[in-house]
């Protein structure tokens, strides 16, 4: 996409003007000794005393010839010399002015994502708040250091340094407009992973809700969404499921993101949160598109345990019973495989290389029948702990332990060989199995998951994780 800025001087046609003035000092210097050449030749055909000029103008043509071209030679150098300088200055400020950026960004960990197709940009496209041409690269460069001026003549900010955020901008991808948020706040993008009816939506859902409610990292830190529609279809689900009716299951192979901002006290910091439909994981084709997987701060990987042959045959009588549960159908292991074939070929990784995001292993649905005790809270306080042993550790060792035997070492051998850093939680998402009943769900342990992601890549998470209710 062309630029509609108006090219600085000192980018394009300050180079045109030194060579024209140059160009035009010669040319003249070799018209004026051509001419005094020309008039020494006229006042040889002359007559007597016409012919006594002879002498002076072929003195003068060869004084212009010599003397003149070096006076324009050493001229010329000096008007390059002190251009040259002035150019210098020019780009050491372009430099500085575009170094000062990238560390602002870097520093404050701007990156800049589209939360419709999950493209990550370079840079959005800034709209002229005059006349609305949209401007690809409103960066340092050769429309401006400063600032470019649009084809309207509009001054527009050329960088973040200048409020640059004020105008209006879209995804160059999809053409999607970006909230102000999209590109200046530090953003943390969590993808909830898992196979159709594991529980993906409810969990986002109330996930959300808990944020929003109970986590904070200051006394003057709100949260908002930064979509309008995001919000209302939240109030909508939220309203539902306050009157004891589950979300609608997910449709959407390729959503668009959960955003929500954490704002005041001078900082910024965006929640992506992506719940594609559990059919996506079905088939690895339809995960190619699912360009968040290329960014994760962690992924929370959402099991129902209903769905392991071995929970089934345990509670067969009681999952008669229940309708409302709805086991998932979908293969943990050939979900966390394709997961894993995506995160390949995203990060370019080897068979033996691993990933470094944190990824959470999340068996939902604790609330059934007697998994608590096996899984939940109520089997970690009872586990006898070991030295030195955190509650997080011995939370892990007492769920790893259960899905071992459950059948699925092999899973826990994959999901531990191809990252860095696992942990295991169980959780309700809803707090008990739907039914007829109209009173509110009431979710167990859905924040911890995702605070132990945002412990792990940002710092300031601590105090939130640790300090909240």
């Amino acid at each position: 996409m062309p630029s509609p800025a108006v090219k600085s001087y000192f980018f394009g046609k300050g180079y045109k003007d030194l060579r024209d003035t140059i160009a035009e000092a010669w040319q003249r210097t070799l018209l004026s000794s051509r001419d005094s050449f020309r008039r020494c030749g006229e006042a040889a055909e002359d007559e007597w005393p016409q012919k006594l000029l002879l002498a002076f103008w072929l003195a003068s043509g060869l004084s212009i010839f010599v003397f003149g071209l070096a006076v324009t030679a050493v001229l010329s150098l000096i008007h390059i010399l002190i251009l040259g300088v002035v150019f210098l200055v020019i780009y050491l400020a372009f430099m500085v002015v575009r170094g000062m950026e990238q560390a602002v960004l870097l520093v404050r960990r701007f990156i800049f994502v589209c939360p419709s197709c999950h493209a990550r940009l370079p840079l959005p496209v800034y709209l002229c708040d005059g006349c609305g041409a949209a401007h690809p690269r409103l960066i340092p460069s050769e429309f401006g250091i400063m600032r470019h001026r649009c084809r309207c003549g509009r001054p527009l900010p050329a960088t973040v340094l200048l409020n640059r955020g004020r105008l209006k901008s879209k995804c160059p991808e999809c053409g999607a407009l970006l909230a102000r948020e999209h590109m200046e706040a530090k953003k943390h993008f969590i993808p909830i992973v898992g196979g159709p009816s594991v529980g993906k939506s409810v969990y986002m859902f109330e996930l959300c809700r808990k944020m929003r409610e109970t986590v904070s990292l200051g006394p003057s830190m709100t949260w908002r969404f930064l979509d309008a529609n995001t919000e209302r279809l939240y109030n909508q689900v939220i309203s539902r499921m306050d009157s004891g009716q589950p979300p609608d299951k997910t449709s959407a192979v390729l959503p668009r993101a959960f955003d929500l901002l954490l704002e005041g006290a001078g900082q910024r910091q965006a929640l992506y949160l992506y719940d594609p439909a559990g059919e996506a994981f079905l088939d690895a084709a339809n995960l190619t598109a699912h360009k968040f997987l290329g960014y994760p701060s962690g992924i929370v990987f959402i099991i129902d345990p209903f769905s392991l042959q071995a929970v089934r045959e345990q509670y067969r009588t009681q999952l008669a019973g229940t309708p409302g549960l709805r086991p998932s159908t979908a293969s943990i292991e050939d979900t966390l495989t394709r997961l894993i074939n995506v995160l390949e070929a995203q990060f370019g990784l080897g068979a033996r290389d691993r990933v470094k995001a944190p990824i959470a292993v999340v068996i939902n649905k604790v609330d059934a029948f007697d998994l608590d005790t096996q899984i939940g809270e109520a089997a970690v306080q009872k586990a006898a702990a070991q030295p030195d042993e955190s509650v997080e550790q011995r939370r892990n060792r007492v769920i790893r332990a259960s899905l071992i035997k459950w059948g699925q070492a092999n899973f826990v051998q994959r999901v531990e060989g191809r990252f860095t850093t696992v942990a295991y939680f169980s959780v309700s998402a809803l707090g008990r199995s739907p039914d007829r009943m109209t009173r509110a769900f009431e979710p167990r342990n859905v924040l911890d998951p995702a605070l132990w992601i945002l412990r792990h890549c940002d710092q300031s998470w601590q105090r939130a994780a640790s300090g909240r209710p």
